[in-house]
C-alpha cells in the first residue's frame, strides 16, 4: 500500500541520517523521515512502522524523550511482533540509563529475529552502555566470528576493549575495522580515541587530520573529532565541536548521557548544560 511505502521510506531515511551511517546530514534526513511517516499515518493511522519512525525522530532529532516513548510504545502495541520498534525503544531506554529494561527490549527483538546480526549488535551495545564490558566483548566476538564484516560489532568490541584499558586489542580491532570499512569516519574516531588513551597522541592527531580531509567530500559529524579531543584532554576544543554537533542535530549526542567515552568531561558544567539541551531536564 501507499501507506506502507511511505513508512518504508521514512524508516530508511531516518537510519540514513544517523550515526554510524552518516549518509545524509541529520538536518536533511530526519525532517524528511518525519514527513514520510506523517503521510503514512494520514493513510493508515494504525501503521506501527510509521509510529516507530516518529519515535526515532523525536528521540534523535527533536530530543523530545516523552514523545519518543509515546510513539515507540504505540508502535509496539500495534505490532508487537516487529523487532524494530523494540530495538528503537531499547535505544531510548539506554540513553535514559534504564539498562535492565533496555536489555529486556534487546532480548525481545532478538527473540523475534534471532538470525539478524543487527539485533545481536544492539545487545552488545546495550551491555556496553550498562558498562558490562566483558558481556559486550563476549557478544561482539560471537557476531564477528559469524559476520567478520559487521562494523557495529567491531565498534562495540573495540570500544569495550578501550574502556577496559586493553588498548592494544582496541587499536588492533579499530585498525581492522578501518581497513574493512574503507576508513569509515566512525572508525577513525574510535581509533583516534583509543590511540590517545594508549599514549599515542600522534596517531590520534593523524585520525583527526583524516577526519578533516574527509569533510571535503562527505558529511562527518563534529561529534567525531570532539571525541578525540576529549581523549587528548583538549576540553575547550571538544566542547566547541560538541556545540557544532548540537547545531548539526547529531543523533548520538543524546547517548552522551550514558556514553563512557564522555566520562573525562562529565563533571564539566558545560556537559550538564549540553545534556539539558538534548532533552535531559
Amino acid at each position: 500500500s501507499f501507506a506502507e511505502a511511505y513508512a518504508g521510506l521514512a524508516g530508511a531515511t531516518a537510519i540514513l541520517g544517523q550515526v554510524p551511517n552518516d549518509g545524509m546530514p541529520p538536518g536533511e534526513a530526519k525532517p524528511k523521515a518525519r514527513e514520510a511517516a506523517q503521510r503514512a499515518l494520514q493513510l493508515n493511522p494504525r501503521l506501527a512502522e510509521a509510529h516507530a519512525v516518529l519515535g526515532n525522530v523525536a528521540m534523535s532529532y527533536d530530543w523530545d524523550l516523552a514523545t519518543a516513548e509515546k510513539e515507540l510504545r504505540r508502535a509496539i502495541e500495534l505490532n508487537p511482533n516487529d523487532p524494530t520498534p523494540h530495538e528503537w525503544y531499547c535505544h531510548l531506554l539506554n540513553v535514559q540509563g534504564h539498562n535492565s529494561e533496555a536489555l529486556a527490549e534487546a532480548h525481545h527483538a532478538l527473540d523475534l529475529d534471532p538470525v539478524s546480526p543487527l539485533f545481536h549488535d544492539v545487545l552488545a551495545e546495550t551491555h556496553y552502555f550498562g558498562r558490562s564490558y566483558d558481556a559486550t566483548i563476549e557478544e561482539a566476538l560471537q557476531i564477528v566470528k559469524l559476520h567478520p564484516g559487521d562494523m557495529s560489532a567491531q565498534f562495540w568490541l573495540g570500544s569495550a576493549y578501550t574502556q577496559k584499558k586493553m588498548y592494544a586489542q582496541a587499536v588492533e580491532t579499530f585498525q581492522r575495522a578501518r581497513q574493512l570499512s574503507g576508513d569509515a569516519p566512525v572508525m577513525l574516531m574510535a581509533y583516534g580515541y583509543a590511540q590517545a588513551f594508549a599514549g599515542n597522541p600522534a596517531e590520534a592527531r593523524s585520525a583527526l587530520l583524516k577526519l578533516q580531509q574527509l569533510r571535503s567530500s562527505r558529511f562527518v559529524p563534529s561529534l567525531y573529532p570532539a571525541a578525540i579531543h576529549v581523549a587528548l584532554r583538549e576540553t575547550d576544543e571538544a566542547f566547541r565541536l560538541l556545540e557544532l554537533a548540537y547545531q548539526e542535530r547529531v543523533d548520538r549526542l543524546v547517548y552522551l548521557n550514558v556514553e563512557p567515552m564522555a566520562d573525562p568531561i562529565r563533571s564539566d558544567p558545560r556537559f550538564a548544560k549540553l545534556m539539558t539541551k538534548v532533552g535531559f531536564r
